[in-house]
């Protein structure tokens, strides 16, 4: 008897107030998140097949999180003419499609009246169902089914998506589905009880999905066995191998092991956690503002980890499990786990092994915005981990004033490089009054034109670089040799004595300054620059009236970021034209971002077909509006100073 009830339920739905409504089919063009609008569905106007609809949803939520192509191919317009779904005595207890199989279950022993009990039974399912569960209300003369998406632990709220045509569509409030009116009408709503309370005291029972679905519910469990964790809901932090010590980073597109340089010298090493519905993560760099990516959904060892425009995928979402006094990190669509193999750069999926090569800590950080009260600074905001000190604090400037120091108010006592942050801190810079001398704009002088070179450029080293001497240039980074020629050239020196910064900002000032003593040096064998006023002040003059900026440049904030356009169109000037002779193939718009109508594009495409630039990646890609680091800047002034570091390619 109890059999044939369900049965009956089961066809019966929507008696109620639907309003007129289709059937939606979505072409899918790509792999889109589980909760993108174009994953639900609402069902045909008058039918009454919730629970088909309600189970075809889950069903394409489970096609995605394996990377499914064919998600949208579970539409009612198919499944309801299907016998082995659905028939005339309502939805099949058992079905399956696309390698999935899914059964009712009279559970997760969910108990009539229990709310508060059904609700951390339903929460626990649903962290081993990312997909989803379908739940079902009955009694006589009133049944629905919905989807339940999932749980949000901030508000305590449970969502789902209701194939009611009456109901809004996408994911809604589970107080806000029709088996809430269904509880009312027929006479089981506890006005005592929530809307939510209501529906999880009266659910009877659920479909859910029961192999064939390749989400990450514990990819280490041949190793012992760890669960996910909730580090949070929102937080910024760094994500460091424990052995070495070294963070996950960005380099182009690829995440790798970075060097060990402070946060507000290597922001790209700082990344946002954004948790999603399905108890996984987003993990956004901060300095690129691109996810982390598991490449093309890859489920063999050695699968390349990049980071790449948001799309909301599978790819893109991340279990952390707690392992230790460490962290493993792992793709939601596979059991493979993040590792950094010591003689790599890149970070891989590999097997999960526990070794010191997948094992990572996940550091809070905290933002310490430096205030410059009137006066200018470069970069005003660092990160640092929380609990720690930012080392080097910057210098701002301010005509007419003198710099005393930083202070957490803007009256306040100075703090030191040592003092340490547990939250985001705003320090405000300290100033007295001096004299400063400012220097009119000059009047340019006649371009030196240098006796044409027949040998290229070669530039003498003045000083002698030996590796380690900074700390965080090590021997195997693409920017060391970079880095070692630049100061042996003499054009760069660290930020002190053990640090170079790689990743830290270079300063409109400070590519000018660069660009103005190669010049002296290629034309008059020398460099002679005495400062006055401001530091750069006599390298502003000399490039001006040597034609290497415009007036435009002398008169702009030179104490902004550079971008790497501005970068170009500065140096491009730097030597004549003998000093950049073209050795390269680059057609007009063969780089793809540059093109031949852009302002700045005759400087870059001078550079690359000089063999000075050479772009991010195989296509060539110059990424113009980005702001400059050091290390591609020590790239770019090695190469300008000796010919035979320049680089050969063809874009056609």
């Amino acid at each position: 008897m109890k059999k044939k009830l369900v049965s009956f339920g089961m066809v019966l739905c929507l008696m109620l107030s639907l309003i007129s409504t289709v059937s939606l089919t979505v072409s899918a063009a790509n792999i889109v998140d589980i909760n993108d609008s174009s994953v639900f569905l609402k069902q045909e106007s008058g039918q009454k097949r919730c629970t088909l609809v309600a189970t075809l949803m889950m069903f394409r939520r489970g096609a995605l999180l394996n990377g499914n192509m064919n998600w949208d191919s579970f539409t009612e317009a198919t499944y309801k003419n299907n016998g082995n779904w659905w028939t005339s005595g309502g939805m099949k207890f058992n079905v399956s499609a696309e390698g999935m199989s899914a059964s009712i279950y009279n559970g997760p022993n969910l108990v009539k009246g229990d709310y508060s009990g059904n609700k951390q039974r339903l929460i626990s399912y649903l962290n081993g169902h990312p997909e989803g569960i379908v739940i079902y209300f009955y009694v006589s003369g009133y049944a629905h089914a919905v989807l339940l998406t999932d749980y949000d632990q901030g508000s305590g709220t449970f969502y789902c998506a209701d194939p009611a045509g009456n109901k809004a569509s996408g994911r809604i409030p589970l107080g806000s589905s029709l088996i809430k009116d269904y509880v009312s009408y027929s006479g089981n709503y506890n006005n005592s009880l929530s809307a939510q309370n209501n529906v999880l005291a009266n659910i009877n029972q659920t479909w859910h999905i029961t192999s064939g679905v390749n989400y990450n519910t514990n990819p280490v469990t041949s190793n012992g066995g760890v669960s996910p964790v909730d580090l949070g809901a929102d937080f910024y932090a760094t994500i460091t191998n424990t052995s070495t010590g070294r963070n996950v980073g960005v380099s182009g597109n690829n995440v790798q092991i970075m060097d060990s340089g402070t946060l507000s010298t290597n922001p790209r090493s700082v990344w946002h956690f954004i948790r999603v519905t399905t108890g996984t993560y987003k993990i956004i760099n901060v300095a690129t503002n691109t996810c982390m990516d598991a490449d093309s959904w890859g489920t063999t060892n050695g699968t390349n980890i990049q980071s790449v425009a948001s799309n909301d995928s599978t790819a893109q979402r991340w279990y952390i499990y707690k392992n230790g006094a460490s962290f493993i990190i792992s793709p939601i669509y596979c059991n493979l786990v993040m590792d950094w193999n010591s003689g790599a750069t890149n970070v891989l999926l590999y097997t999960s092994n526990k070794t010191s090569a997948q094992l990572f800590s996940i550091n809070k950080v905290v933002y310490v915005t430096f205030d410059a009260n009137g006066g200018k600074i470069g970069t005003s905001k660092y990160a640092v981990v929380s609990g720690n000190a930012i080392g080097t604090l910057p210098v701002p400037e301010y005509a007419g004033k003198t710099f005393l120091g930083w202070s957490p108010s803007k009256t306040g006592s100075i703090i030191s490089a040592s003092t340490k942050f547990k939250s985001n801190t705003t320090l405000y810079a300290q100033w007295q009054d001096t004299v400063v001398s400012h220097n009119p704009i000059p009047t340019p002088d006649p371009i030196v034109t240098p006796t044409p070179s027949t040998t290229g450029v070669h530039f003498p080293h003045h000083a002698t670089y030996t590796q380690g001497q900074f700390t965080d240039v090590p021997p195997e980074q693409w920017f060391t040799g970079s880095v070692a020629d630049a100061f042996a050239f003499g054009l760069m020196k660290g930020k002190s004595a053990t640090s170079f910064v790689p990743y830290g900002d270079v300063t409109v000032a400070e590519a000018i300054t660069m660009a103005a003593r190669i010049h002296s040096i290629y034309t008059t064998g020398s460099e002679n620059f005495v400062a006055s006023g401001q530091w750069y002040q006599v390298y502003l003059d000399y490039a001006y009236k040597n034609g290497i900026i415009t007036k435009a440049y002398y008169n702009s904030d030179v104490n902004q970021k550079a971008t790497r356009a501005q970068f170009a169109e500065i140096f491009a000037n730097a030597l004549p034209a003998d000093g950049l002779s073209p050795m390269n193939s680059v057609a007009d718009n063969a780089i793809p971002d540059v093109k031949m109508s852009a302002s700045y594009a005759a400087s870059v495409y001078k550079l690359y077909r000089a063999g000075i630039l050479a772009g991010g990646n195989a296509k060539g890609t110059f990424s113009p509006g980005t702001f400059i680091t050091r290390a591609e800047c020590a790239a770019i002034v090695s190469r300008m100073a000796e010919s035979n570091n320049r680089v050969t390619f063809t874009l056609n």
